[in-house]
């Protein structure tokens, strides 16, 4: 009998500059109760990326708590990058340090020696080159989101844009495509607040697509949102949502709750073309339009500051530059920036101003040093 093969998927991150009253306050009413949830309904199985740049600050207990679970099978831990910078956009070397710095801290703390074959890109920013560098740190999947690539295959039947029994392949790692619209669904939408009943719809629906398909064998589906939408952004969600939606997929025969590697592994792979993308880009829009617009007054300095400021950074680069940059190239900055929160997209401003003061000193008589100065004013005067 085929079934349905289902994943939902948290990303808990909080940037490195954030208020500690806020940091504190946010554990007290999402991360601590989604891991009391999960500890007291062993239906709930979730993965999980984690940034360091929230991590670090989290208590010890509740890291064992995580590992603990994973132990157990209810958790699957997705690497990330360590400070939240958007991928596509940030220079390869600190990329991979920052890959590095958060597996460490899994390791550390929640799996172990474990193999950890799977990766999500912050924001789920997309883009093929960045499959090769995965693959060459020794991942097998990454996360990105189906949006886009369902729109580019448009001029195909409906069911046969989305992939539900293969798998996207780029240059040697699975790409696998969350459902912006589900996903979406949980995040914002009313029917969610019926747990059971969704479950029930979405393998109904998932049946449906394999009718259509003419395929006999399984397919998959998963969802993936900011791990705050649990309580922080909707309260309730817990217990309307997650508890009774874990629940009816565990008692039904047609579905099973399962890790994004057990998805990877079980589908056939494609080599396919798959678009630059995040999360959030929309039809029509730059792929990275929240972080990289071309007419955005704010992006356009905030990106060439830290092209140039990279371009002038020592040879190996020293590790007070390179924590500098780790902890203020970070991409909530443009973001903010985007939704009308100037305040806050001037958090990173303090942080830039000792770059370019770092970079002072060392080329006192260079046009960089200048320039870098210029940009960090203007950033000033729009965030005023």
């Amino acid at each position: 009998m085929s079934r349905s093969l289902l994943n939902l998927g948290c990303h808990l991150y909080q940037p490195p500059t954030q208020n500690p009253k806020i940091r504190d306050e946010i554990f007290r009413v999402c991360y601590e109760p989604l891991v009391a949830h999960m500890e007291r309904y062993s239906s709930i199985k979730l993965s999980m990326n984690l940034a360091f740049s929230l991590g670090e600050h989290l208590p010890r207990e509740f890291l064992g708590r995580l590992r603990a679970l994973y132990k157990s099978g209810q958790l699957e831990m997705v690497n990330t990058l360590a400070y939240h910078p958007l991928a596509p956009i940030t220079p390869r070397e600190l990329l991979v340090r920052q890959i590095k710095i958060n597996e460490e801290f899994y390791r550390e703390y929640i799996i172990g020696d474990d193999p950890l074959p799977g990766i999500f890109p912050p924001e789920m920013a997309f883009k093929q080159s960045l499959a090769i560098l995965f693959r060459e740190l020794g991942y097998r999947w990454c996360l990105a989101d189906d949006k886009m690539y369902v729109h580019q295959r448009r001029r195909l039947e409906e069911h046969l844009r989305a992939p539900a029994t293969w798998i996207p392949e780029a240059f040697g790692i699975g790409v696998l495509l969350r459902s912006r619209e589900r996903s979406v669904d949980i995040a914002f939408k009313d029917e969610v607040w019926n747990g059971r009943r969704y479950a029930r719809e979405l393998i109904i629906y998932q049946k449906e697509w394999r009718e259509k398909l003419g395929h006999s064998g399984n397919s998959y589906l998963y969802m993936y949102l900011d791990g705050e939408t649990f309580e922080h952004h909707r309260p309730g969600l817990l217990e309307r949502f997650l508890r009774p939606f874990c629940e009816e997929i565990g008692e039904s025969n047609e579905a099973e709750l399962v890790s994004l590697h057990t998805i990877h592994e079980q589908f056939e792979k494609r080599r396919t073309c798959i678009p630059q993308s995040s999360w959030s880009t929309g039809i029509g829009e730059p792929p990275f339009h929240l972080w990289d617009h071309p007419h955005n007054e704010f992006h356009q300095p905030w990106n060439e500051f830290i092209k140039t400021a990279y371009a002038m950074a020592p040879i190996p680069i020293p590790e007070e530059l390179e924590q500098l940059f780790h902890k203020n190239f970070y991409s909530c900055s443009p973001w903010q920036y985007s939704m009308g929160n100037k305040h806050v997209a001037r958090w990173c401003l303090p942080g830039f101003q000792r770059i370019a003061h770092y970079i002072a000193d060392r080329y006192p008589d260079s046009w960089e040093k200048t320039r870098l100065q210029e940009l960090i004013d203007t950033m000033y005067s729009l965030t005023t």
